[in-house]
């Protein structure tokens, strides 16, 4: 069976953060200098897309290139 996922976007310099709720909504935020920014976005966009109790499920961040 073939999935269907996708590549959604590509980033570097910076962190990114996927949240998800039981309810099958999701988001995801970015951020170009820490954590705590790109949390807060995909906490925020996941209860903007009417998620349920949305928890943190990936969060991480790139190396510096400059």
């Amino acid at each position: 069976k073939k999935n269907n996922c996708s590549l959604a976007t590509t980033f570097y310099n910076g962190c990114i953060s996927a949240y998800w709720a039981p309810n099958k909504k999701y988001g995801w935020g970015f951020d170009g200098v820490g954590t705590h920014n790109a949390r807060a976005r995909a906490a925020k966009s996941c209860r903007e897309k009417g998620g349920d109790g949305c928890v943190e499920i990936l969060t991480f961040c790139t190396t510096r290139i400059l």
